[in-house]
């Protein structure tokens, strides 16, 4: 374990998770309650904490996180999601029942989830998703932060991505929102090694999503003590 987490990676169906994009052979599982159902059993079994859970998802995965802060939030302590942004239809009737601090890490170069919203997949035939900063400013919202700033992250050359930072903050339910915006940038997990970069697009080494997450996470167990 890393800072006392004990991490669990569970597996939907057919290796997809039915996060509310109406496109799919799993639209009619019910991923929500299979999660409910392993939360409440880690907790049972001493392995988790009530109150000390987080949630992390890459693409579909990010997805589905976005339907769990949607119709189950208050099983979770903080979030964060990679190249994931909301299911059109899941955010249509999202109406979180707390707001989660969350992180998010988007390319605008993503072939695969467009970063402005649309269509999902190389030929759009995946359903639909909004646009990155739309979903953040959704949760932003819903946890009442007043304040909005860009912050750029140091760019040692030229031929690397920009990268902004946007956070939204100073929020009524303390649970902040950022977003790690990176121009140009593919379908890839940030600090990972680039995959397919023809294919899926660039990626970046400056800022290493897996354990800025990790940090988060570290941070708000720390606040809960």
């Amino acid at each position: 374990s890393v800072h006392g987490f004990a991490a669990v990676f569970p597996q939907g169906l057919l290796r997809q998770w039915n996060d509310g994009r109406e496109e799919g052979v799993v639209s009619e599982v019910d991923d929500v309650g299979f999660v409910r159902t392993l939360i409440e059993t880690l907790v049972e079994r001493g392995e988790a904490e009530k109150g000390r859970i987080y949630l992390a998802g890459i693409s579909n995965g990010g997805m589905m996180t976005f339907r769990l802060l949607c119709e189950a939030a208050p099983l979770f302590a903080g979030a964060a999601t990679i190249i994931a942004n909301m299911p059109a239809p899941t955010g249509a009737a999202c109406k979180p029942a707390k707001a989660v601090p969350l992180i998010m890490f988007n390319g605008t170069g993503d072939p695969i989830v467009p970063y402005a919203g649309g269509r999902v997949g190389f030929k759009g035939m995946r359903g639909a998703v909004w646009g990155a900063e739309e979903t953040a400013r959704l949760f932003a919202g819903r946890a009442g932060c007043s304040t909005f700033r860009e912050i750029q992250v140091p760019r040692p050359s030229s031929f690397d991505l920009s990268i902004t930072r946007l956070e939204w903050g100073i929020c009524a339910e303390r649970a902040g929102v950022a977003l790690f915006r990176f121009e140009g940038g593919g379908h890839q997990v940030p600090g990972g090694k680039a995959f397919l970069p023809v294919l899926l697009g660039p990626n970046t080494q400056r800022v290493d999503a897996a354990k800025t997450i990790v940090e988060l996470f570290a941070q708000l167990q720390r606040g809960s003590r």
